[in-house]
């Protein structure tokens, strides 16, 4: 997968521009470890809040949360990768929307994507069961259970579609845009979305920092968390102009080689991102601005 190979060259900013993405389509963060945090945030994005930490509770963070589908079972077509496809018309009808193409690119940059990757929305079904959630507690060592009353809850999620396009940036940089809709989640029971949530972010492994850091979020139905190594990169929140404009958070790794703009469309309808390597955050932000 292209996201997965550049992820580990580049961790900190292909984990950046994941973020937005990810946490709304899943399919961009390698092995679907952002299913597991779909499930958890249980959010519709329509704002960017940024949640500071460092890079290992980041990745303890991830790691605790691909733990999720042994506290039950999944059924639906699981988002695992994107497809390559042969045009940003193919994408967009995989994806289900027009997929957004820049005006502008750094010198040097051809027109012309390297790379066309998409995944279609699809449904998944998540249900909890105490037999199967007690006995991984257990396996791990954790007195930890899952309350009688979530036995047989379920949770629905709808990924959106997603698009990613890739640009060879001069002399040897990468450029991506990407772009999804909105997840959503639903609950089938007698448990709300809210309490679920509550107690998924008690699971073990979770850091205490990062889970009180989701649990402030006092909006969080309409918040989109993006985790932020700070010992690595940095960041500070924009605007996005343009046709496909809106709130978000520009970061740059602390090597000063990579950075990426991420936001949320001022209408709600989609999060976007574009970063990359060997480009500068000027120029990120200009792609950012010239989106139509």
């Amino acid at each position: 997968m292209l996201v997965t190979r550049a992820f580990t060259q580049r961790p900190v900013i292909l984990l950046a521009l994941a973020g937005t993405l990810a946490m709304s389509a899943p399919v961009v963060l390698p092995q679907g470890q952002a299913i597991a945090s779909a499930l958890v945030l249980l959010f519709r994005g329509h704002t960017i809040e940024p949640v500071t930490t460092d890079y290992a509770h980041l990745q303890s963070a991830y790691r605790t949360l691909e733990e999720l589908q042994k506290l039950g079972s999944l059924q639906g077509t699981l988002p695992r990768q994107l497809a390559t496809v042969s045009s940003t018309a193919a994408a967009g009808a995989m994806a289900g929307f027009t997929v957004a193409e820049p005006a502008t690119l750094p010198n040097g940059t051809s027109h012309t994507p390297t790379a066309v990757k998409a995944q279609p929305p699809t449904q998944v079904t998540f249900t909890f069961s105490a037999p199967r959630a007690n006995a991984y507690f257990k396996s791990i060592g954790s007195s930890q259970t899952l309350p009688a009353v979530y036995d047989g809850e379920q949770l629905i999620v709808n990924f959106p579609g997603v698009a990613l396009v890739e640009y060879a940036a001069a002399p040897r940089g990468r450029l991506y845009v990407g772009q999804a809709g909105q997840l959503s989640v639903q609950a089938a029971g007698t448990a709300t979305v809210d309490e679920l949530r509550h107690y998924l972010l008690t699971l073990p492994g979770l850091s205490g920092e990062t889970a009180a850091a989701l649990q402030s979020i006092s909006a969080w139905q309409t918040t989109l968390p993006l985790g932020v190594p700070t010992d690595r990169a940095g960041w500070t929140t924009i605007t996005v102009g343009g046709a496909l404009g809106g709130a978000g958070v520009a970061l740059n790794d602390n090597t000063g080689i990579g950075s990426a703009v991420l936001w949320q469309r001022r209408d709600g309808l989609q999060s976007l991102g574009v970063g990359g390597w060997g480009i500068t955050a000027g120029d990120v932000q200009a792609v950012a601005n010239s989106l139509r």
